[in-house]
Order: C-alpha cells, then structure tokens, then sequence
C-alpha cells in the first residue's frame, strides 16, 4: 500500500518548509507529493485524498480560500478530502462541519514543523488504520444439525 500524502503548492516554487516536512514524513513511510490545487480533482477517484495546504503568506492565503470555496469545500463535506490547514489565519468557513466528519484539521501558526508533522502522522496513520476495521462484530454462526 502506498502511503503519500499531497503538498498543494500555490506558487510555482515550493516553500522551504516542504523539504523539511518531506524528510520528516520520510521517516515514518509517508512520501509528500506536491501538486497544483487544480490538480487534485485529477487525482481524486473513488479513494479518499489527503492533502496538506499551507497559508503562511497574504498571497497564498487568497489563493487557498479560492481553492476552498470553488473546489474543497464540496469535497471536505462529501468525505473525498482530507484536508490539513497549516495557516497563520483562521479556520475555512466550513471548517465545523468537516472537523466533525474528521475530514480537515486546522494547525494554526507559528508552530514547530516538527509538532505539525507528528499531529498530521498520527491524523493520517489512525484513518489509514480505521480503514480496515470492521465496526461491526462477528456475525451468528447457527447450529448445523
């Protein structure tokens, strides 16, 4: 099983902090792939996406929200995103209807990009996990005879 998780980039350039969170997630398993947000829609099938948006600037700030309201907001509530927002702003308008459903964590800034990768590892790992466990228990076998 492949285990990545997608850096929507904003910029043309990926920001400093990709390189550090990319070895970082490197080491539990996880590869961080970055992608365009346009791109994403793409790359969404029948299987759930995870991805990490990152606001640090006003510029990419503004073109996060566009992206939320046109695109993710629509995919955060069906369940098809799940969306890490690393911001130094607030939450997306959203955000408590998807934070219910467990599909967007907001991680406000300034924080240790350490701290934020273990939170977002142990995000990933335990829906990765929920995944295969069945919630029900076994079903009744009856008395052959």
């Amino acid at each position: 099983m492949e285990n990545h998780i997608f850096f929507i980039k904003y910029t043309p350039q990926l920001p400093v902090e990709f390189f550090h969170m990319a070895k970082t997630f490197g080491e539990f398993g996880i590869k961080l792939v970055p992608v365009r947000p346009q791109d994403i829609s793409g790359v969404m099938g029948k299987r759930k996406v995870f991805a990490i948006s990152m606001d640090n600037s006003i510029a990419t700030h503004r073109l996060s929200m566009d992206y939320k309201k046109r695109f993710f907001d629509y995919a955060l509530l069906n369940r098809r995103l799940v969306l890490f927002d690393i911001s130094s702003f607030g939450k997306a308008l959203t955000a408590y209807r998807a934070e219910r459903a467990k599909c967007y964590f907001h991680f406000p800034l300034p924080d240790t990009i350490n701290h934020v990768v273990g939170k977002i590892t142990a995000a990933y790992l335990r829906d990765k996990r929920d995944v295969h466990i069945w919630p029900g228990g076994r079903r009744a076998k009856l008395p052959s005879g």
